[in-house]
């Protein structure tokens, strides 16, 4: 078999265009040490190149083996607008994923030896070394991936704003009394918290407003700043992401029928209902983030990533206060306001697997597929017509 130009071309546009697709934990890390004669493949045909990149690029989710810094334009995002890494060989003339190693440029320009001891130390230590109770308090507590970090904030922003505020009383109590007066004012102030709170927490829509607000500051700097990059998922997280909107429908529909009479009223079913409809609201606000880097890393299309989080996440807190607090004018809107708003979830999830559908073409046939063939000829027949 001889490669033309055209089929070279192909490939090679193919290579450029590649993102990530592999699990970590399907991959063994080779051995410095290993004689190049035991681990050498030879390249054949069936060698598929752009394959190999895409999973060397998945293994490691846009990230150096190297430095474990996130390989990125500092403007354009993640492998936006060009390819800003070096994938490198450990052992000469090895073809396989395992023995592929990708770099940023700072540490492709080091010395051989420098990158490829960090490289065998990572991944020794991914093989050999299981986490430990104390990475896993670190992780929650202090990586910025991790998904505590939305509450870290949270915590520190309020602990610092009364501690700010005891502090100044204090000050302003000591500067114009006496050093006494300026502790009692601090310790009134710091008391004084527990009351606001207390106070705050008794209209929930106010609090729902504040953590919706606070949380769309959060996406928007994740968004920009976030250091996972893009990751392919292997069991397309846009197909879980169909089963956590139809929950989150059903659970809708649950509560539209409890406001209409259809179902009845009683604590086990509107239980039931409220958990339904919990459970498939909280998996679409997991699931949207995977599903966009999902499609972001195998190029399908590029839908705004932050609109979309924002939309599936904070869409969730509406219909949560209206079904533990109520609507905040019962008076004045409808019985089935609740229902609505607790629609936003299922609405958000259709709305991105319909608009990813036309880019995806083998969700497209699967589609078509199910469809009866009469239908597909109907609306044929009628498009060629118009």
């Amino acid at each position: 078999m001889v490669l033309s130009d055209e089929n070279f071309g192909m490939r090679t546009k193919t290579a450029r265009t590649i993102c990530f697709h592999m699990d970590p934990d399907k991959y063994t890390p080779i051995k410095e040490t290993r004689r190049t004669s035991d681990v050498r493949t030879p390249l054949t045909l069936e060698y598929d190149l752009p394959a190999v990149m895409e999973e060397v690029l998945g293994r490691e989710s846009a990230t150096c083996e190297a430095c474990q810094q996130t390989v990125h334009h500092p403007t354009g995002g993640d492998l936006e607008g060009g390819e800003p890494f070096v994938i490198r060989d450990i052992v000469d003339n090895v073809y396989n994923v395992a023995n592929r190693v990708l770099l940023c440029h700072s540490c492709a320009n080091r010395p051989t030896d420098e990158w490829k001891a960090d490289v065998c130390a990572k991944r020794v230590r991914e093989r050999e070394r299981s986490p430990s109770w104390r990475d896993y308090v670190a992780y929650w507590l202090s990586d910025p991936t991790a998904t505590s970090l939305f509450a870290r904030r949270i915590a520190g922003c309020l602990t610092g704003l009364v501690v700010l505020v005891a502090t100044l009383a204090g000050i302003v109590g000591a500067l114009s009394a006496t050093v006494a007066t300026g502790w009692a004012w601090a310790r009134t102030v710091a008391m004084a918290t527990s009351t606001v709170i207390s106070t705050i927490a008794t209209h929930p829509w106010i609090v729902g407003s504040f953590v919706g607000i606070a949380y769309i500051s959060h996406a928007v700097e994740r968004v920009r700043y976030d250091p996972r990059g893009y990751c392919s998922r292997g069991h397309r997280p846009w197909a879980l992401l169909i089963l956590a909107g139809v929950t989150a429908g059903i659970g809708a529909f649950g509560l539209l029928f409890l406001a209409i009479g259809l179902l009845p009223a009683t604590r086990l079913v509107q239980l039931v209902v409220a958990v339904v409809w919990l459970t498939g609201a909280a998996s679409v606000a997991w699931y949207i983030d995977l599903a966009i880097r999902h499609d972001l890393a195998i190029g399908i299309w590029r839908p705004n990533r932050g609109l979309w989080i924002i939309a599936g996440r904070v869409g969730l807190l509406p219909g949560l206060v209206a079904i533990v607090a109520g609507v905040p004018f019962p008076s004045v809107l409808a019985p089935t306001t609740t229902g609505i708003l607790a629609a936003i979830p299922a609405g958000v999830a259709f709305a991105f697997t319909g608009l990813r559908l036309p880019y995806d073409s083998r969700a497209r046939d699967a589609v078509l597929d199910v469809i009866p063939e009469w239908i597909l000829t109907a609306l044929s027949d009628e498009r060629r017509r118009d």
